[in-house]
């Protein structure tokens, strides 16, 4: 059986949604989801068959419609926190103290909108959630949608997302907490039930997990390739980054696309050689006369792939990307779109030749900028 794994993260959990689109499009199912916190509420949205819904959900994501904060004055914190920021916050800050904790209703509302127990129920697809019961010590409870008492499956499902510094209802008198305080990527509960394929979704949270208890289990992680954010941050623009970058990040995972921030197919040596032929002889001319190499643009090629560090292992392509990336970034090239490694160089010369080669100065963060002085011969 295929189970599915949600990490929690608060809103990291964007980066489930974009990958989750990249899993279907490639025509992956599930059999089994199990989540915690932000895990638990995508994961039932998923079991339940509405992962459309989940995806445009996410889409129109702000941070009043979780946490009842302004829009406007956090959208500004993005930016430049002001005097009217900090006053709006203090102020925020107060009232959370005052009343012991954030207010959840806006978060309530939100599961009870496009959550559907009788739906969700008659699924064929299992589904678990991961909560710790406080009210007479911490323990910790892994429960499947059969195990919960009919009209409590929204109740479990919020009870695994209560950050702590949120308020909480009890649920037939008492009272639970995150279940990212004990287990964050609840896989074990899957293998229990005899999941022998798993997939599991990271947020790379830095709450703890549990160890994996069968090591024959097939899983695959998809994570992302850099840090999500802040576990609150749920303004649209942090949110729509994260979708995008989960699903590019799932797909260069599942496609074994090359690059290190890009997406680029992978090239065998034929195309990439063939791609770098379209330069410039002039370019590598003085390349070589800067890197002090003789030789073909092979040779120079392997040349700088021992300066970056790399080993033989590593196909031309991902020499050559190594170097170039940077740069590409430099000359703001459209990340989150997929390049055939021609595409990939006709771009990045394109975007040269639209800004010049002033872009390469004054950057501390690219130590190659001597080289690319040969592209103003392009």
């Amino acid at each position: 059986m295929r189970g599915l794994v949600l990490e929690g993260g608060g809103a990291k959990g964007a980066f489930h949604v974009g990958a989750l689109k990249a899993l279907f499009e490639k025509g992956y199912s599930f059999d089994g989801v199990m989540g915690t916190s932000i895990g638990a509420i995508n994961g039932a949205m998923v079991a339940q068959g509405d992962f459309d819904l989940l995806y445009q959900l996410w889409g129109s994501m702000r941070p009043s419609a979780v946490l009842g904060l302004d829009d406007t004055y956090m959208s500004r914190l993005q930016e430049k926190i002001d005097r009217a920021v900090i006053k709006y916050l203090w102020s925020e800050f107060r009232k959370i103290l005052s009343e012991k904790g954030f207010a959840t209703d806006r978060f309530v509302k939100l599961v009870e909108t496009y959550l559907n127990e009788e739906k969700l129920r008659a699924s064929p697809c299992d589904f678990g959630v991961v909560t710790v019961d406080i009210s007479d010590g911490w323990n910790p409870v892994e429960i499947f949608k059969d195990e919960m008492p009919m009209g409590t499956i929204k109740d479990y499902i919020i009870a695994s997302a209560y950050f702590p510094a949120f308020k909480r209802s009890p649920i037939n008198g008492r009272k639970y907490m995150d279940g990212g305080i004990y287990d964050n990527m609840p896989i074990n509960p899957l293998i229990r039930k005899g999941y022998d394929n798993i997939t599991v979704l990271r947020t790379l949270s830095s709450m703890p997990h549990r160890k994996v208890i069968d090591q024959t289990v097939k899983i695959e992680y998809i994570k992302p390739s850099e840090p999500l954010g802040r576990t609150l941050d749920f303004s649209n623009r942090k949110i729509q980054y994260n979708m995008k970058l989960g699903y590019y990040d799932c797909l260069k995972q599942l496609d074994g696309l090359a690059g290190y921030r890009y997406y680029i197919y992978a090239a065998d040596q034929t195309e990439c050689f063939a791609a770098l032929e379209k330069l410039d002889y002039a370019v590598y001319d003085k390349l070589s006369e800067t890197e002090g190499i003789n030789g073909s643009k092979r040779d120079l090629i392997v040349a700088l792939a021992k300066e970056l560090g790399l080993n033989e292992d590593n196909s031309i392509a991902d020499c050559f990307l190594k170097w170039l990336e940077p740069y590409a970034e430099r000359y703001e090239m459209e990340r989150f779109r997929l390049y055939s490694f021609s595409e990939f160089i006709k771009t990045l010369l394109a975007q040269v030749k639209r800004y010049g080669t002033d872009r390469f100065t004054n950057n501390k963060k690219l130590s190659h900028q001597k080289r690319f002085a040969a592209l103003n011969n392009l």
